[in-house]
């Protein structure tokens, strides 16, 4: 859902999600506005309030693919995403496609990928 100054991914499932299980939430965000602002999303990332023992971002690039990709972990919303570094930089396959992989992320604050255009 669209809100002031971005969007909110809202996740319900039908039943209780259970410890120890595997679940894939995905969705799909498509630029609103193309022709006048086409760089206008430049991360994509959750919050984790409840302990969360693996996560995997996987972010597919329509078209023209960012100049850099890079994985950030523990931001709290203001730090987010932060620089890109040597240890954090991602690559972008041939077919658009990055990914990345967190372990025991908690305490509210922020994973994700991010891009720079």
């Amino acid at each position: 859902m669209q809100t002031t100054g971005g969007y909110l991914h809202q996740f319900w499932h039908k039943a209780p999600m259970r410890r120890g299980q595997t679940y894939d939430l995905a969705f799909r965000v498509v630029n609103p506005d193309p022709t006048n602002d086409p760089y206008w999303l430049h991360e994509e990332s959750l919050a984790f309030h409840e302990p969360t023992r693996f996560a995997t971002f996987e972010v597919v690039f329509l078209g023209e693919v960012p100049a850099i990709t890079w994985a950030f972990s523990g931001l709290t919303a203001l730090e987010r995403p932060g620089p890109p570094t040597r240890d954090t930089t991602l690559e972008v396959t041939a077919r658009g496609t990055t990914a990345a992989q967190f372990r025991d992320i908690y305490g509210g604050l922020y994973c994700g990928v991010a891009w720079e255009w």
